[in-house]
């Protein structure tokens, strides 16, 4: 049998790419680009974002969300919705999910619900 490079597996006479849910992003930071208002985290040489309103003092509504095409399925969009959720509570402001995409990962994580507006 041939030597098989880390990260793949064999399964049934097929070779599998094992992905990794952080997609070389342990490292990567959020970006708030305040003039595109967009929340951005790059990877792989792509940008996925959040784009965002700042409603008032406080709150920040979340208005659509956009993994690249090369990169869906592999976490980017769970983690950008996640350092952006800390990027809010880091900063004292409350979300106002209105992209489905957060507001699905909001549902399916409730420890969130402090920051969320009501």
């Amino acid at each position: 049998m041939p030597s098989i490079p880390e990260g793949i597996f064999v399964f049934a006479g097929f070779y599998l790419l094992h992905l990794k849910e952080n997609c070389n992003m342990e490292n990567q930071k959020l970006i708030n680009n305040e003039d595109a208002q967009r929340f951005e985290l790059k990877s792989e040489g792509q940008t996925a974002f959040i784009e965002y309103q700042q409603t008032d003092a406080t709150t920040i509504m979340l208005t659509h969300t956009k993994v690249p095409a090369e990169l869906e399925g592999r976490g980017v969009g769970k983690k950008l919705v996640e350092l952006t959720l800390h990027h809010l509570r880091d900063h004292n402001l409350k979300a106002d999910p209105k992209c489905a995409f957060v507001s699905v990962y909001l549902k399916r994580h409730p420890e969130w619900e402090s920051i969320v507006v009501q």
